[in-house]
């Protein structure tokens, strides 16, 4: 650090000199060291999609497409829409039915707050539509052929798993504890940056040592 609190007899190219010196000093005094973003800090985007991503697929474009969602609860269309699948269907009207589509729908003559079932269309006859499950016989309930029915359009295996009753309380811990464990380590990555930038304008900060 230059001393320009005394007085030195000097001549115009000294002075110069000096000035730039003392204005170079300062400009280093004044620029802001950045603290280099940690691993964390730079995933941090990418945490925030693999979280909000799925909740917008699941729950926000169904609702802008018009779709309604269901979770199979049974095993009666085997391998092609799982136990656990998460589906997405749409309302059609009963004639627009065809043989071999996948409907959700309550069982004729059970209550209103009777659990959905998920089977596909066997047979479309004038007195009403035929359901089955895949390597079953055919149900034992006619449904309308008047009205709309809800037809599966997509599903995604296994994501329904943890809104099933009586699934083990490990799907739930897992399903809780990974957003939140993302969110901690976010929080402690950005606590360790502000202390990393105390420490550093604190050091700044500090007086130069110098010899008596």
């Amino acid at each position: 650090m230059l001393d320009v609190g005394r007085h030195v007899d000097c001549g115009p190219d000294e002075l110069l000199h000096r000035g730039l010196l003392i204005a170079r000093e300062a400009a280093m005094e004044l620029t802001p060291v950045l603290a280099r973003p940690s691993l964390m800090g730079r995933l941090w985007p990418l945490v925030a999609v693999a979280v909000f991503a799925p909740l917008a697929l699941l729950v926000v474009l169904p609702s802008v497409l018009g779709l309604q969602r269901y979770v199979v609860t049974s095993d009666a269309l085997g391998n092609s829409v799982p136990r656990g699948s998460l589906t997405f269907a749409e309302s059609v009207p009963a004639p627009d039915i065809e043989v071999g589509d996948v409907i959700t729908f309550r069982p004729p003559g059970t209550p209103a707050d009777a659990p959905y079932v998920t089977r596909r269309v066997v047979r479309d006859t004038p007195d009403g539509i035929l359901t089955s499950g895949d390597g079953t016989g055919t149900d034992p309930w006619v449904l309308s052929p008047t009205g709309r029915h809800s037809r599966v359009v997509a599903h995604i295996p296994y994501v329904g798993y943890p809104f099933i009753a009586g699934v083990r309380p490990t799907m739930w811990v897992m399903l809780v504890s990974v957003p939140m464990l993302a969110v901690l380590l976010a929080v402690g990555a950005d606590v360790g940056r502000a202390r990393q930038r105390r420490r550093i304008t604190r050091h700044r900060d500090e007086p130069p040592v110098t010899d008596s």
